[in-house]
């Protein structure tokens, strides 16, 4: 186990364990969620669903359809516009964990969960290689599968290859999130040129992309990869040391949980969540500086105070139409930009693992072809679960590992909330 940073002899999941059940004893709040319409901050009812009777009667039927008639539909063609513009879609289209590692550890993920088992698993022998490309995986056929027995590798601008042996397996990830991503400056926009979808894929597709034009069990990538203005986020972080305006959003909002908060500008033409996170976020955070983040869904539109799509701005122009939305005075929306830096980055694959899909485009986590493969992550087949959250990635993981070794403690899959249980919801809260 991962030891606890805190007392030698514990693990650091009883660290985390710990944390989460002194803030149940302490009745502590969830992330507050706020929107912002005309100028002025509105709490978002969370305890309800915040839903009209035909949306209620709508999602009933859309959950007993079988995922076979779901294939490439999207949400849009089981419910009416004035869904969309309800605030149960508002909190639900968000992404409600961001601020969850932060309630649990009280730091930002890198640092509280990442960074340890790093650390932990290095200690045991495992040995990290940073900087890998692999360009062409090898393989030797047995009757009807093969098997993978060289990788032909560049790292750091040196080409070699790696022989594997007759008990060596291989875990790959197929495809990639942040495939593409373009980091801006305070001054500058993201540097675009490198993220259009035509530019040149990174290993993790481009292997893919080879597997699944040989295979048939390795799925379709192309559904992924290539959709870039239905899958575009950007993302932005802002460092400041006016903690004055920080406390200004706070007061305004009245949140008073220890969670932290997220607002949405409701008629961002960019879609735009601003997350104000509890502080520090890092460990070793100067107490005279304040961090916040947040993305836009419709970045590709053009803004309504900065006339410009947002994918060519540059962080202060981002920051400048949240500030147009959330409505400081002049004088204090001036000093904040002076203080402030914030850092955008367009990511045009982040949400390719939502897209429309057909149940054979994702390939399964051993695929059949190879039998010293496993495929892990986001874009693998599980049956009965979502991807939406990490746990999604831990379980393909687990499950490769278990098949791939023959060990008998292969992850059940759990089926969440009973029908029955989600019918009630659906009708009483």
């Amino acid at each position: 186990m991962v030891p606890s940073a805190l007392a030698e002899g514990r693990s650091y999941l009883r660290d985390i364990q710990e944390k989460e059940e002194q803030l149940a004893i302490n009745g502590k709040e969830g992330t507050c969620f706020i929107t912002q319409n005309e100028g002025a901050l509105k709490h978002l009812p969370t305890k309800s669903l915040n839903m009209r009777w035909i949306h209620r009667i709508r999602l009933m039927r859309l959950l007993i359809k079988e995922e076979k008639s779901l294939q490439k539909k999207e949400i849009r063609n089981y419910f009416r516009e004035s869904f969309f513009q309800s605030t149960f879609w508002m909190i639900w289209s968000t992404h409600l964990s961001i601020l969850s590692c932060l309630d649990l550890t009280g730091h930002y993920q890198y640092e509280a969960i990442y960074l340890p088992l790093y650390l932990f698993l290095q200690s045991q022998g495992v040995d990290f290689q940073f900087g890998i490309k692999i360009r062409n995986v090898e393989t030797t056929v047995n009757q009807d599968y093969h098997t993978i027995r060289q990788l032909a590798v560049s790292q750091h601008g040196f080409d070699f290859k790696k022989s594997l042996g007759h008990s060596d397996i291989v875990i790959a990830t197929p495809g990639s999130t942040v495939s593409g991503s373009a980091i801006g400056t305070n001054d500058l926009p993201p540097a675009w040129n490198s993220v259009q979808a035509s530019d040149n894929l990174d290993a993790n597709w481009a292997l893919w992309l080879e597997a699944g034009n040989k295979y048939p069990d390795y799925g379709n990538p192309y559904t992924f990869c290539t959709r870039k203005s239905e899958s575009m986020v950007v993302s932005f972080t802002v460092t400041t040391g006016d903690i004055g305006f920080v406390e200004f959003l706070q007061s305004s909002s009245q949140c008073t949980s220890q969670s932290g908060a997220i607002i949405f500008m409701k008629n961002s033409n960019w879609g735009l969540r601003l997350c104000l996170p509890v502080q520090p976020v890092f460990a070793q955070q100067p107490q005279n500086v304040r961090i916040l983040w947040g993305f836009a869904l419709r970045p590709e539109n053009e803004g309504e105070h900065v006339k410009k799509n947002m994918l060519f701005c540059s962080g202060a122009e981002v920051m400048s139409e949240i500030l147009h939305y959330l409505g400081p005075s002049g004088e204090m929306a001036t000093e904040f930009l002076q203080r402030s830096i914030t850092i955008p980055r367009a990511m045009p694959r982040m949400s390719s693992t939502l897209l429309t899909r057909s149940l054979e485009d994702r390939p399964c986590i051993n695929p059949k072809s190879v039998v010293n493969l496993a495929l892990v992550g986001p874009f693998v087949e599980v049956p009965w679960r979502t991807c939406v959250d990490t746990s999604y990635g831990v379980h393909t993981a687990r499950a490769a590992v278990s098949r791939l070794m023959g060990l008998q403690d292969s992850p059940k899959v759990s089926s969440g909330p009973s029908f029955s249980r989600l019918l009630v919801t659906l009708l009483c809260k």
